[in-house]
């Protein structure tokens, strides 16, 4: 007897074997980019001591290592601006104390003055550096005054002879900040010192400082200006 309905070739093929040609194995991931090494980190903040040149681009010498680096002035333009009230000139530049950090390619980035003066005989690298950790000076009458972790230094310029207070702690932070004590030398003085958070110019050549310094010494009151000399 003769079939009607005969299987077709391609499905009696399948039934002997399947398909002879595979599909072809999916291709491997590509292996993941390796990671780009991260960039230095900036050093963290200190008080950087050197001068500082406008021209032809901002620079930084450094009083310690001598050094010539280029220079950021993330200040605002105030590292600029109190440049060029100074009149100061390429050479010898600037002397200031800084609050700024060392990038990772040796730059130095400026982000605040404390004080800013014209090289002299008297202020610059070649003079030993501050000590203590905050500066204050006033000018008509001639006065200073050192503070550090052993005491509160006050000198008279027509007066050798220095009062010296023991280490007092402050009061108030940020924009305003006092000093208080009795005793001194002698056990009879008494000091209030307030330091406030502005711009300040020194005696009568122009020189910035970062605080304005009101003291009152044995009920003689003084105005001056103020500046860190190490940061906190």
């Amino acid at each position: 007897m003769i079939h009607r309905y005969l299987v077709p070739a391609a499905l009696a093929a399948a039934a002997c074997g399947g398909d002879r040609n595979p599909p072809a194995a999916a291709a491997p991931a590509p292996a993941a980019a390796t990671p780009a090494p991260a960039a230095p980190r900036p050093l963290p903040d200190a008080l950087l001591r050197g001068t500082a040149h406008l021209e032809p681009n901002l620079t930084f010498r450094s009083c310690e290592s001598r050094t010539i680096v280029t220079a950021f002035d993330s200040t605002g333009g105030r590292l600029v601006s109190t440049y060029r009230l100074m009149q100061a000139s390429t050479d010898p530049g600037m002397y200031l104390l800084a609050r700024g950090t060392t990038a990772g390619n040796g730059a130095v980035i400026l982000r605040e003055v404390e004080y800013a003066s014209l090289p002299s005989a008297t202020e610059g690298c070649d003079q030993p550096p501050p000590s203590g950790e905050i500066a204050a000076r006033g000018a008509n009458p001639d006065w200073r005054l050192a503070i550090s972790g052993s005491g509160i230094e006050f000198t008279r310029t027509t007066d050798p002879s220095s009062i010296v207070f023991p280490a007092a702690t402050p009061t108030g932070s940020g924009a305003s900040i006092r000093y208080q004590i009795s005793g001194g030398s002698g056990g009879s003085h008494t000091l209030q010192l307030d330091l406030s958070k502005a711009a300040c110019n020194v005696g009568t050549k122009f020189t910035y400082a970062s605080m304005q310094a009101s003291l009152v010494i044995d009920g003689t009151r003084l105005r001056g200006c103020a500046w860190r000399t190490r940061l906190p």
